[in-house]
């Protein structure tokens, strides 16, 4: 019998502990004591008293992150986590299924993997998915007349059907927030107004500002920090959908826009391939922070 079987079946089988819970450190040192002893005996009379766990992998990151803890045994723990059993294991566990991003994902399966993920986590929804107003075609149709554009099919589809969304929300790393069809802006004055201020724009010829506003629109965006943000806009004619990352502090954040000023941007997305990506950074994000 191998000596990795009986420390799996305790982390299947122990249940009921959050991830910061006191408790969590208490399990977690005997556990790794019984590992790194590799006393088989010791480990399956543990593994049979034990009744509870780190639920939903916590164990497999904490244990992951004892090379830093106990550095004296770091290649004893190494010898563990870089095993092919270990990560069989690890990687056949159903939270770590839902926190890879497939090839070919769609925006409705990138959408349903972040909602399962919270779930497996114990996530509040209320405060992890925001659900705003749902729109009309007739509100939709006033918008592009007034300001001259055409919203994508898909994102056209989403404002109606489902409604612009928030995700993590409240500015916490990581979190996107797509617009309302009345919040959509022309996509200078769209970065201006969500900063507060002109930045880097201020040096930018007025024709610019004016052919950036009435040729490309500001319809998401996700937080990262402070000073960064990655921005979601659509083509005036509905027919691109970009990205860019932006840094307050960085000079090289403005050359995205000027590329778009003088036709110099091919990198283009579907909003299937835009969403779904962003998604998958903000579950990333929450992985980082809840499974250590």
């Amino acid at each position: 019998m191998s000596l990795f079987k009986p420390f799996y079946k305790t982390l299947e089988r122990l249940d009921n502990i959050g991830y910061n819970d006191k408790k969590l450190t208490k399990h977690l040192q005997k556990a790794t004591h019984y590992l790194l002893t590799c006393e088989k005996k010791v480990m399956e009379e543990f593994c049979t008293q034990m009744r509870f766990t780190i639920r939903d992998a916590y164990t497999f990151l904490a244990l992951e992150s004892l090379i830093t803890q106990y550095p004296e045994q770091a290649q004893q723990i190494s010898h563990y986590i870089d095993s092919a059993e270990y990560h069989q294991h690890k990687n056949n566990h159903v939270l770590f299924k839902n926190v890879k991003r497939t090839k070919g994902e769609t925006l409705q399966t990138a959408l349903q993997r972040y909602l399962t993920v919270c779930k497996q986590l114990e996530l509040n929804l209320d405060n992890y998915l925001i659900l705003k107003n749902k729109t009309t075609l007739a509100k939709i149709r006033q918008a592009e007349k007034k300001y001259h554009y055409k919203i994508p099919p898909l994102l056209e589809n989403l404002l109606i059907h489902y409604g612009a969304f928030n995700l993590i929300g409240d500015c916490y790393p990581s979190s996107i927030y797509l617009s309302e069809i009345t919040d959509i802006k022309g996509l200078a004055n769209g970065v201006i107004d969500d900063w507060g201020a002109d930045l880097g724009f201020a040096w930018f010829e007025e024709e610019w500002i004016k052919y950036l506003n009435s040729h490309y629109f500001l319809f998401g965006s996700r937080y990262l920090d402070d000073n960064t943000r990655i921005y979601y806009y659509f083509s005036k004619e509905g027919n691109k959908i970009g990205s860019t990352y932006f840094d307050q502090d960085d000079t090289d954040s403005y050359k995205h826009f000027v590329g778009l000023v003088f036709d110099e941007i091919d990198t283009f997305y579907t909003l299937d391939q835009l969403l779904s990506q962003e998604i998958d950074g903000t579950i990333q994000a929450i992985r980082k922070g809840y499974l250590k």
